[in-house]
């Protein structure tokens, strides 16, 4: 026996709906309202609000850097020539070099914990002339990385 042969009833031709044929379907189909539109307007505001956020973000970095920055320096030149203080180096107005000595032969490190800073500095001396005052051989007593008039600290 050959197998029967389903047979589905062909669509109206034209709009309609095929479980009712000759019934044209109302509000089928619906026209994009300006979507390419709507989606570049939320992305450029998207961006800009990126924008906005990285550069504040950044400015508050910088400031916070350097208020660090200018915190540390005042910390070190406290440290240097108040007298209360054993790493200073400016007694009743003028440099001892005995002192400076010491703190030249201490090794960076401890130089800088002592220092209770974070970051890396040199320290150097100018006479009045702009030229520089040499601390136990050295242009400078600090960071190897810092150079002061083209010779590493050390």
């Amino acid at each position: 026996m050959a197998p029967k042969k389903r047979i589905r009833p062909e669509p109206a031709k034209g709009k309609g709906n095929p479980a009712r044929p000759g019934k044209a379907r109302q509000g089928s189909r619906k026209q994009p309202v300006d979507a390419p539109v709507w989606n570049k307007t939320i992305l450029i505001i998207a961006a800009i609000v990126i924008i906005l956020l990285v550069s504040l973000a950044a400015l508050y970095y910088a400031y916070k850097s350097r208020y660090s920055l200018q915190n540390q320096k005042e910390i070190l030149l406290r440290k240097l020539v108040s007298g209360d203080s054993e790493l200073s180096v400016v007694v009743n107005g003028s440099v001892d070099g005995e002192k400076l000595q010491e703190l030249s032969r201490m090794p960076y490190d401890e130089l800088k914990s002592r220092m209770g800073v974070q970051n890396d500095f040199a320290i150097y001396f100018v006479n009045d002339n702009e030229n520089l005052v040499p601390i136990a051989g050295k242009n400078c007593i600090g960071s190897p990385k810092a150079v002061v008039a083209g010779e590493a600290c050390s």
